[in-house]
């Protein structure tokens, strides 16, 4: 994510653009100044960098580490086509009993 926000950032189009922009990157665009995709980068520039964060949280047990890796996951998946099955990927395995355990959650049953 971070890769396609520093391209739209200096090229002013999304690398793997579609047909239509994801949700949450229409409402980047909207709200950025004058509406330009290369302020809109900043979205998933934030998001795929605060990844490396979550999981070294979540590496060093941290329960944070666990709710950012949830938060990203969610984030992540509304962005639309390979991001969108990462992210539900990410969410389900951040919510077995394992990956909770590790990171000092509640195990459950």
């Amino acid at each position: 994510m971070s890769l396609e926000g520093l391209y739209a950032r200096f090229f002013g189009q999304f690398l793997l653009r579609g047909q239509a922009d994801p949700l949450w990157i229409a409402l980047a665009r909207n709200l950025a100044a004058g509406g330009s995709v290369s302020q809109a980068g900043w979205l998933p520039v934030v998001v795929g960098t605060t990844w490396f964060g979550a999981l070294v949280g979540l590496w060093l047990r941290n329960r944070w580490g666990l709710n950012l890796v949830l938060i990203l996951a969610a984030l992540s998946s509304l962005h639309g086509g390979a991001f969108t099955a990462l992210g539900v990927l990410a969410l389900v395995l951040a919510l077995t009993r394992p990956v909770r355990g590790w990171a000092g959650g509640p195990a459950g049953p």
